[in-house]
């Protein structure tokens, strides 16, 4: 996934920020969050996702943990589609609750998650980042793919946020 030196990246959306503090099933939340990245195309580990950063410290009786995914969605040879998620997990640990009378096992953490889009155009280098022939197939020839493409992202990067916060419970605005 390393970028041609004449690719082009342009931020869709930065640092879009979900913060969250209570009880939930740690293991599951991942697991749901990761397939759906892969139900929309950027998760396939074998291909287009990469969890770069996974970082554990133990402090005491929980941990502080670190996640970060970088998934991309290829349009075509030209564009491609990037999210990236970030987690911050700090004091996570098991806790044991009862509701109706059974004892269930969760975690107890303070999260942020943030959320990162950005489209790559010129991925393999076709065109010189500076040449005419670059400006004239951008601005006039795929104008509306890169602007519909941009209009994509930015739908894929808030759906996974909205299910990210509706996953923990919060509200949608």
């Amino acid at each position: 996934m390393p970028l041609n030196k004449e690719a082009e990246e342009t931020t869709i959306v930065s640092s879009l920020k979900v913060r969250w503090k209570g009880i939930l099933d740690w293991p599951e939340f991942y697991k749901k969050t990761k397939s759906q990245l892969k139900e929309m195309g950027y998760g396939d580990e074998r291909k287009n996702f990469v969890e770069s950063k996974y970082v554990e410290r133990l402090k005491g009786e929980s941990k502080n943990v670190e996640i970060a995914w970088k998934g991309e969605k290829s349009v075509d040879d030209y564009i491609t589609r990037v999210i990236e998620v970030t987690f911050l997990i700090i004091g996570l640990k098991d806790v044991e609750f009862e509701n109706n009378g059974t004892k269930t096992k969760m975690n107890s953490a303070d999260i942020e998650i943030k959320f990162n889009a950005k489209l790559i155009t010129n991925k393999k280098g076709a065109y010189k980042k500076t040449s005419l022939m670059k400006k004239v197939y951008e601005n006039f020839l795929i104008a509306d793919l890169i602007e519909r493409n941009k209009i994509d992202i930015y739908k894929d990067i808030y759906k996974v946020h909205d299910e990210v916060k509706n996953r923990l419970n919060l509200t949608n605005y």
